[in-house]
């Protein structure tokens, strides 16, 4: 597949649709206290801004690239982008919530609104994935761009599974390195031991791979549309 390197108006308009988005995430989570006169799903603005994290370090990462920053500051954006990933396609799995609340309000409002938050959080993560995509093509060539996105979505999987069902989440890395570190190596030490483990992530894994090429080839196929119509128009 050729290259990915996104246009600055491409760009713009992911990141306007992306706010668009959430600002209908957040009108809806909104609607639900006035309903409810609970607050019991308010963690799904936090959730939110942490998804937003991977969008904003790989906004960071595109701008140094194309300005030659120092290689030093390509490198920190990226591995802060690669930390906090999981946190945007993680807000599909505040689902479980669904059907558990303190508050009653209607079941269809509810799964409107943790769908809403869930494909929002799922966009971000892949509009970020193709940022860095598009950086890392550019800078090694096609096949290790696509290479670097498959092995980005398997630790993504992996980011879920520890934030899902082990409870831990990005900041961990910075205020209880110790207790991650313990936590992997266990993992990684004994195997066998967590066969639960191997399936979830697997699944999870390859659906990610498979969103992502989804939102890829529609990316380009509505960019070269963008780009015929533009001739078309010139030659007229």
């Amino acid at each position: 597949m050729a290259r990915v390197q996104p246009s600055r108006m491409g760009i713009l308009t992911l990141v306007v649709g992306l706010c668009a988005a959430s600002t209908v995430c957040l009108a809806l989570i909104s609607v639900r206290i006035r309903m409810t006169g609970s607050d019991e799903f308010t963690f799904m603005r936090w959730n939110l801004a942490l998804a937003w994290l991977p969008m904003v370090f790989a906004l960071l990462l595109t701008f140094a690239w194309r300005a030659h920053l120092p290689r030093v500051a390509a490198i920190l954006f990226a591995a802060l982008w690669l930390l906090f990933l999981p946190n945007a396609p993680y807000l599909v799995t505040d689902v479980v919530h669904v059907g558990t609340p303190w508050a009653s309000a209607p079941l269809w409002f509810d799964l409107t609104m943790f769908a809403a938050f869930g494909a929002t959080g799922l966009l971000i993560g892949y509009g970020s994935l193709y940022l860095v995509h598009a950086v890392i093509s550019a800078r090694f060539g096609a096949a290790v761009g696509w290479s670097a996105s498959s092995a980005a979505m398997a630790l993504t999987g992996v980011g879920i599974y520890l934030g899902r069902v082990l409870r831990l989440n990005s900041w961990d890395a910075f205020t209880r390195p110790d207790t991650l570190a313990a936590i992997v190596h266990r993992r990684l030490t004994n195997p066998v031991g967590h066969p639960e483990l191997y399936p979830l992530i697997g699944i999870m894994v390859l659906l990610l791979m498979a969103g992502y090429a989804l939102f890829y080839i529609s990316t380009r196929a509505a960019r070269n549309a963008v780009t015929r119509r533009s001739m078309h128009g010139l030659s007229r």
